[in-house]
C-alpha cells in the first residue's frame, strides 16, 4: 500500500518561473539536501518522458536510478516516477497567489513490504523533515535577487 507525504508553502516570485524551475529536475541539486545529481537523458524541450539518471547516496550506499516526467501541464503541474531505491510518485502543483506561487509537493512512495512496518516510525518523518529543509532552499534561491 503507497505513502503519501505532502508539502507546501508559498514562493515569491512568479508560477511561470517558479514552475520551469522545478519541472526541470536538473535543478535539484541546486536545492536538495540529498546530494544526488540528476544528468538529461534526452534533448528537446522538458515534457511527457523527459528523462534523468540520478545518482548519489541513500543509507549510506551509492544509488542510481531514472526520473521520467509522466504529466506536464505548464504552468500548473508536473509529474514524475522514479526507480531510485524506491518506487515513488512525485507531484508538484503550482498555483497563482497574488505575485507568488503556491507549491504542493506530493511524494508516493510505494515501500517494499519488509519496510512499511519501519516506513511510518523512521522514513517518513525523515523525509518530511528532508522536504521541508530542501523546500525552504528552494524558496531561498528563487527568492533572492539575482
Amino acid at each position: 500500500m503507497p505513502t503519501a507525504i505532502e508539502l507546501s508553502g508559498d514562493i515569491g516570485r512568479p508560477i511561470e518561473e517558479v514552475f520551469d524551475f522545478v519541472a526541470d529536475f536538473g535543478n535539484e541539486e541546486r536545492w536538495t539536501t540529498t546530494g544526488s545529481r540528476y544528468m538529461r537523458v534526452d534533448p528537446g524541450p522538458i515534457g511527457p518522458g523527459t528523462s534523468w539518471r540520478m545518482t548519489g547516496r541513500a543509507f549510506g550506499r551509492p544509488i542510481h536510478g531514472t526520473r521520467t516526467i509522466t504529466e506536464f501541464r505548464r504552468p500548473e503541474f508536473v509529474e514524475s516516477r522514479s526507480d531510485i531505491v524506491i518506487p515513488t510518485l512525485a507531484r508538484f502543483r503550482f498555483t497563482p497567489v497574488n505575485s507568488a506561487t503556491h507549491v504542493t509537493f506530493t511524494l508516493i512512495a510505494d515501500f517494499p513490504l519488509w519496510m512499511r512496518v519501519i516506513a511510518p516510525i523512521l522514513i517518513v518523518p525523515q523525509f518530511r523533515r528532508t522536504f521541508r529543509r530542501d523546500f525552504e532552499n528552494l524558496k531561498r534561491l528563487l527568492e533572492s535577487p539575482t
